[in-house]
């Protein structure tokens, strides 16, 4: 029996409540769950990720849970300002099938990376380059090179 979005979203938000409550110290991130309207590609619920500017505080990066009907998987997806969002886990071309709890022991590690830059105020200059996608410029100028 297929679950709803709604029972996977509850699911994936409680097991992740102590990684939630770890985090609570910690002012440039923010925890936040989506609904069935706003979810794009299935995205359950994710972490946005904040660093300091001038007038506040100024979103970066976005860690997404996800879950994948076609699969019956979990995959993790992180997307960084002026980026193609990647999928981290368990990889582009990966035949592994992950499950909510490996899932989220992979948030649970790239919060353990992220966190140290945070509080060095590092995270803009030093989020972990394995977790960034192709360049959105970068993108634009081979779309014009091709067409030309």
């Amino acid at each position: 029996m297929e679950q709803s979005f709604e029972d996977l979203l509850n699911e994936a938000w409680n097991r992740l409540e102590p990684l939630r409550d770890s985090t609570n110290d910690e002012p440039l991130l923010k925890w936040q769950k989506l609904s069935e309207l706003t979810s794009e590609n299935g995205i359950l619920c994710g972490l946005s990720v904040y660093g300091k500017s001038l007038f506040g505080r100024k979103a970066i990066a976005e860690i997404h849970l996800a879950y994948d009907p076609h699969q019956d998987c979990y995959r993790i997806s992180s997307w960084r300002k002026g980026y193609v969002p990647l999928e981290v886990f368990p990889g582009e071309g990966s035949d592994e099938r992950p499950s909510l709890d490996s899932a989220v022991r992979k948030m649970d590690e790239m919060i353990g990376k992220i966190r140290p830059l945070l509080a060095e105020g590092k995270i803009k200059t030093s989020y972990p380059p394995e977790w960034i996608g192709k360049s959105g410029l970068a993108l634009l100028k081979e779309a014009i090179s091709r067409k030309q």
